[in-house]
Order: C-alpha cells, then structure tokens, then sequence
C-alpha cells in the first residue's frame, strides 16, 4: 500500500471524525464529573500536632524521635499541609535540631530535607519538584538505615543518606536550617517507632491514593479530550484542497 493509498484511507475515517469526537467528548466528560480526583487525603493523626499559627513554635526537646533512627527498624514520620504563599524565597518549614545537628525541612527553589551524618557533615536532599504556590501536601519517611521516602502532592521520590546522626534537642515549627521565618500555614503531624512496617503501611495507604482505577480512568479521560480537541480544530488534514490559485483565461481575443 502506498502513501496515497494510505492518505485516501485516513481521508474516509477523518471524514467521519465527529463520530469519534463526539464518544471522546462524552468520555472526557464522564471522567471530569464522576472520577475527577477529589482533595488530596493526608495520612492523617499518627503522632504529635504542631503548626505556625501563633509564629515559630518551640517544641523544645523530643529525643525518643532522633533515639528511634538509633534502631535497626526505627523511623521518623512527618506529614502535613503546607500553604505555600510564595516559590520565589527561602523559607525554613521545621527543624529537630540548630545548626544542622538534626533534620531540617525547608525551601530553597524546591522542598529540600537535610540530615545531620555521623562524620558530622549533612545530607541534603533536594526533591527536584516543581514547586506550585497553594497547598503542598508532605509526607517524609527517614528509617534508620538512611533511606528516605519523600511525597509532594502525588510525586514520590526515593533517597538515601548514609550513617545518619541527628539530634532532636531544639525542634521548631515554622522555622528551619537558619532560613527565615515561614510565613505561610504549616500543619504537621510528627511520630517515631521502632516498628518501620507500621510507618511505611501508612504512606503506602496514602501514595495508594493516587494510583487507583478512578484515578486513571480521569487520567485517560483528559487525554481522550485532546484527542477530541485537536480533531475538532485541525479538521481533516488528508483532505484533498481546491487550489486556492485563480484561474487565468487563455483565450485569444
């Protein structure tokens, strides 16, 4: 089969595009209207409650937290909702520790995480997320062995930190890793444990959230609307056009 042969086919389908529209259309739109994703469902009360309401809050000393990372299936669980006011400055969201003794959280062009290590230096994790002012849901995960788990909204990302040593001796909420003040929301939930399977069943409940059936359906339901879309303004580019050249008249006079 040659190109035109191929062409003359595409032109009869296209011909009869807007049967193909118009199910795409309803597709898109039974998707939008009855499996668009509802608001993000944070994980919820698993631990000690804090928040910036009132300015930086002094949590003082907490070190059953650092203790736990200590274990050989101990972690530190932090969750929450941040109400981010602005991407274009530093902002310090929470720190267990001053002078990068312990873990800090904060933004820097991004969400970034840094732990202090046993030679004395510090991780830091930069989470390579495009940041979006508005609400920005977390969950970070740091187990003992180093390894880490951080969520933004619906991005996970996997990370590690090799012989991990943070002190939880001055925890600040609202504040962190000598950045000023934040000034927008923060909301955060804080547990630690010895028992990894029940913090990591947690944020497998939470990533799950975003993987369902419904949630793919909408996914395939946006693109159908493209398809739609572009059908619908492009026409049918196999269709043969009148040359738009004006006829000369040939005749003798």
């Amino acid at each position: 089969m040659n190109n035109i042969q191929m062409g003359e086919i595409a032109d009869k389908v296209l011909r009869k595009r807007f049967f193909v529209i118009i199910p795409l259309a309803v597709f898109a739109l039974i998707g939008w209207q009855f499996v668009r994703p509802k608001s993000i469902e944070p994980i919820g009360n698993h631990g000690a409650k804090f928040d910036n309401t009132a300015g930086v809050y002094d949590a003082g000393t907490r070190p059953e937290w650092c203790e736990a990372l200590q274990k050989p299936n101990g972690y530190l669980l932090l969750s929450g909702v941040i109400d981010l006011p602005t991407i274009d400055d530093s902002h310090g969201f929470l720190q267990t520790d001053e002078e990068e003794l312990g873990v800090f959280f904060d933004f820097d062009g991004g969400a970034r995480i840094g732990i202090a290590s046993k030679d004395g230096l510090t991780t830091r994790i930069q989470s390579g997320i495009e940041p979006q002012i508005g609400e920005m849901h977390f969950v970070i995960l740091i187990r003992g062995n180093g390894d880490i788990t951080y969520i933004e909204n619906d991005a996970r990302i996997e990370a590690a930190a090799s012989a991990i040593n943070p002190t939880c001796n001055a925890v600040q909420i609202g504040m962190g890793n000598e950045s000023a003040p934040f000034t927008g929301e923060l909301n955060v939930y804080i547990s630690s444990g010895t028992d990894i399977a029940v913090a990591e069943s947690l944020v497998d409940v939470y990533d799950s959230q975003f993987h369902s059936a419904s949630v793919q359906i909408y996914n395939l339901s946006k693109n159908a609307l493209i398809v739609a879309l572009i059908l619908l303004i492009i026409g049918n580019p196999f269709k043969k056009r009148e040359s738009k050249k004006p006829a000369t008249d040939e005749s003798v006079i």
